[in-house]
C-alpha cells in the first residue's frame, strides 16, 4: 500500500531544500548525497512502481560509489525538471 501524495510531496520538498542548500554552498556534495540517499527507500515505498525524476536522483545518491555520479544525476535531474516545467 502506498502513502498519500502529501508524503511524496514532503519528500520532494525536502530534497529541493537540500539541493538549494548545496547550490548556495551551505552543504557539501557529500552532505547532499547523504541526505538524498536517506530519502530513497521511503520515496520508493511512497511511489510503489511509479518512476519519476526524483526517484532516479534519490536512488543514484543511495547507490553511487563516486560523488561525480551524484553530480551527474543532479545535472540530469535539473534538466528534466526544467523541461517538465516548461512543457
Amino acid at each position: 500500500m502506498t502513502m498519500p501524495d502529501s508524503s511524496a510531496e514532503e519528500i520532494r520538498a525536502s530534497a529541493l531544500r537540500y539541493i538549494r542548500m548545496y547550490e548556495e554552498g551551505g552543504i557539501t556534495l557529500g552532505d547532499l548525497r547523504a541526505e538524498l540517499a536517506g530519502m530513497a527507500e521511503l520515496y520508493e515505498h511512497v511511489l510503489g512502481a511509479e518512476k519519476d525524476n526524483y526517484r532516479h536522483l534519490l536512488r543514484t545518491a543511495a547507490d553511487a560509489r563516486e560523488l561525480e555520479d551524484v553530480e551527474a544525476a543532479l545535472t540530469l535531474f535539473r534538466r528534466a525538471e526544467a523541461g517538465r516545467r516548461s512543457a
